[in-house]
C-alpha cells in the first residue's frame, strides 16, 4: 500500500507538548498544500452547493460546499475561496455516508459522513431529503487510489526496472520474488551491488541463526514478559501490529540475545500474516512506566540493526507513545542509531490515546491504548504452538544447538567480559575508532579472535563488549580519514576506521588483522 497514504494531518493530532517531537513526511499536508494553490489559482474543483454543519461552540450555519478531488472544502461565503479561507476541510475519500433522523442531531435532512483519515463522524444537514441523498452519492463516489508508490511491483522507473534485472542476475538461484527484491534495493537506493551484498548477507544470518527452525518455544520466556508482543489484529492499512514495551526489559534478567531472537520470531510470524499488497508492519513503542533502570542501549541498537539489515522496509510506521520526561535524553542517542528512511516513519504521539486511532482503529488496540483488546500471551503461545505442531510451549532458552546459530554470531550477542575474550586472543590492545553515526574518536580496547571476531570494549575490566566487528569476507585497507597511524577494515556491510597507538603498533595490528582475515 502506498506509504504517503500513512501520513496523516498532524495538526488535527492531539500532542503531547512536553514530549520531543520529530519531524516528518506528511504527504496528506502536501496533497493539502497542492489543492490550496490550485484553489488560489481559479481551478476551485466543484462547486456543489450549500451545507449546513453544526459547531462545537454554536449552533448550525451554513456553509458554500468544495469538492476539489479527494477534499470536501466548506467556505463561510464565496469571497473566502480565492484567500483559501475555508471553515472546514475533510479527506472524504472511501468515506461511508448514510441518512439519519432528525431527532438525532435536533435538524431536518441530515446525513452522518464518516472518514478514513483520521476515522471521524461529521454531520451535515442540506435543504431537502433529495438533496442529501445527492450528496450522500457524490460523496460516496470519491474513491481511493490505490496506486503503488514508485519503487514498488508495478511502479517501477526504467533504471529500477535495469536495477531489478541486475539483482536478479547476480543472485542466480537465491533470486527470490520481485517485491522481495525491491525492499532490499530501496533500502539500498537501487544499487544493485548494494543491495546484493545486503540480501547475501541476510541469507547467511537466516540460516546461521536458525531463523526457519525457530518455534514459539523458544521466546516463550520473553513472550510472557510482554516487552514484545504480536496482536491479532491489523491496522488501518492492513498491516500487523507489534507493540513493544520497554519498561518491560531488566537487562539483569534478560540479554540482548533473548529479545532479538523474540523480536526475529514476531516479525517472522507477522510476515506470514501479511495479506495481499501488504509488506511493512506497524510498531507501537509504548513508553508508560519506562525508568533509567530499563535503558540498555545494546538492546535499541540490536533491534535497529536487526530491523534495518535483516528486514529491509518491514517497519511503515513507529508510533511512541507516553514518553517519561527524560525520554528526550534517552532519544538524543537511541535516535543516531536509525537511518534516514525509518527515521522520518517515527511519530512522538505523547500520551493522548485518541492520536494513535488515526492509525489504528480503536477496535485493533490494546485496552491500555484505549481500545478494547485483552492481550493473553498465554493465548499466543498455544495457538502458535498448535499452528506449529508444538506440544506445549517450553521454558527453556533456545540454545545454539537447538537453533543452529553459529557460535561466532552467538559471541556477538552475547555478554563476554574482556578478561575472559582475550584468553587466547590472537592480539589485544588500545585502539581508536570513529564511531558508523556519530562521526566522533573514541579509544576502545580491542580483542582479536582467530575465529574472525574484533571485540572492543570500554576498558580492558569492561564485563561486556561494546561491539563486535565480524571479519569474515573483510580486508585491510588503506583509509585514513586524515589520521595518523591508521588503518581501515573493510566488511561486506561497512568499512571500519581504526587509528593506533604508534607506527609499531599500526604495522602489528594491521598484520594480526590481514592475518586473521585471510584464514577465515
Amino acid at each position: 500500500m502506498a506509504e504517503e497514504d500513512d501520513v496523516r494531518e498532524m495538526d488535527a493530532l492531539h500532542k503531547d507538548a512536553s514530549a520531543p517531537q520529530v519531524e516528518t513526511f506528511d504527504a496528506m499536508q502536501r496533497l493539502r498544500l497542492e489543492s490550496e494553490k490550485r484553489l488560489r489559482t481559479g481551478a476551485v474543483g466543484e462547486v456543489s452547493g450549500s451545507l449546513w454543519t453544526q459547531g462545537k461552540l454554536w449552533g448550525w450555519a451554513k456553509k458554500l460546499a468544495v469538492v476539489e478531488g479527494r477534499w470536501l472544502n466548506l467556505y463561510s461565503k464565496p469571497e473566502d475561496i480565492p484567500l483559501h479561507s475555508t471553515f472546514l476541510q475533510l479527506d472524504v475519500a472511501g468515506c461511508e455516508a448514510t441518512l439519519v433522523s432528525a431527532t438525532k442531531y435536533g435538524r431536518d435532512h441530515c446525513f452522518e459522513v464518516i472518514i478514513a483519515n483520521p476515522r471521524a463522524v461529521h454531520a451535515f444537514a442540506a435543504d431537502s431529503i433529495p438533496e442529501a441523498e445527492q450528496w450522500i452519492a457524490k460523496l460516496k463516489a470519491i474513491k481511493v487510489e490505490e496506486k503503488m508508490p514508485e519503487g514498488f511491483v508495478g511502479n517501477l522507473t526504467p533504471p529500477q526496472e535495469q536495477a531489478l534485472a541486475a539483482l536478479k542476475a547476480k543472485l542466480g538461484a537465491d533470486a527470490t520474488g520481485d517485491a522481495d527484491l525491491l525492499r532490499f534495493l530501496r533500502a539500498s537506493s537501487f544499487n544493485p551491488e548494494t543491495a546484493n551484498t545486503l540480501f547475501v548477507e541476510n541469507l547467511i544470518w537466516r540460516k546461521s541463526f536458525g531463523v526457519e527452525k525457530m518455534t514459539v518455544n523458544y521466546v516463550a520466556r520473553e513472550l510472557r514478559v510482554q516487552k514484545l508482543r504480536l496482536l491479532p489484529t491489523l491496522d488501518k492499512r492492513g498491516r500487523p501490529i507489534v507493540v513493544l514495551r520497554p519498561a518491560k526489559h531488566i537487562p539483569s534478567e534478560s540479554s540482548p540475545l533473548e529479545v532479538c531472537k523474540c523480536l526475529t520470531y514476531l516479525m517472522e510470524t507477522a510476515i506470514k500474516r501479511m495479506g495481499a499488497g501488504v509488506e511493512a508492519v506497524t510498531a507501537i513503542v509504548d513508553l508508560q512506566g519506562m525508568h533509567p533502570r530499563n535503558v540498555d542501549f545494546r538492546v535499541p541498537k540490536l533491534i535497529l540493526e536487526t530491523l534495518q539489515q535483516r528486514y529491509p522496509e518491514r517497519i511503515a510506521l513507529t508510533l511512541v507513545v507516553n514518553a517519561p520526561w527524560f525520554f528526550r535524553f534517552v532519544w538524543a542517542t537511541v535516535r543516531r542509531f536509525f537511518g534516514p528512511e525509518l527515521l522520518q516513519k517515527v511519530h512522538i504521539l505523547g500520551a493522548d490515546m485518541s492520536t494513535l486511532q488515526a492509525f489504528v482503529p480503536a477496535e485493533s488496540l490494546l485496552k491500555d491504548h484505549g481500545g478494547v483488546i485483552d492481550y493473553d500471551p498465554d493465548e499466543f503461545i498455544a495457538e502458535r504452538a498448535a499452528a506449529e505442531g508444538v506440544v506445549g510451549a517450553s521454558e527453556a532458552g533456545f540454545s545454539p544447538q537447538e537453533g543452529g546459530i553459529d557460535q561466532s554470531l552467538l559471541a556477538t550477542l552475547r555478554e563476554l567480559p574482556a578478561a575472559e575474550a582475550r584468553e587466547g586472543a590472537t592480539r589485544v590492545g588500545y585502539m581508536s575508532k570513529i564511531g558508523g553515526v556519530v562521526k566522533n574518536w573514541k579509544r576502545r580496547f580491542f580483542v582479536l579472535s582467530s575465529s574472525g571476531l574484533l571485540y572492543y570494549y570500554k576498558d580492558e575490566k569492561s564485563d561486556a563488549p561494546q561491539g563486535v566487528i565480524m571479519l569474515e569476507r573483510s580486508t585491510v585497507g588503506e583509509e585514513t580519514l586524515g589520521k595518523s597511524h591508521a588503518f581501515s577494515v573493510i566488511t561486506p556491510l561497512r568499512t571500519y576506521v581504526f587509528a593506533c597507538e604508534n607506527d609499531a603498533d599500526l604495522a602489528e595490528w594491521r598484520k594480526a588483522v590481514t592475518d586473521v582475515c585471510a584464514s577465515l
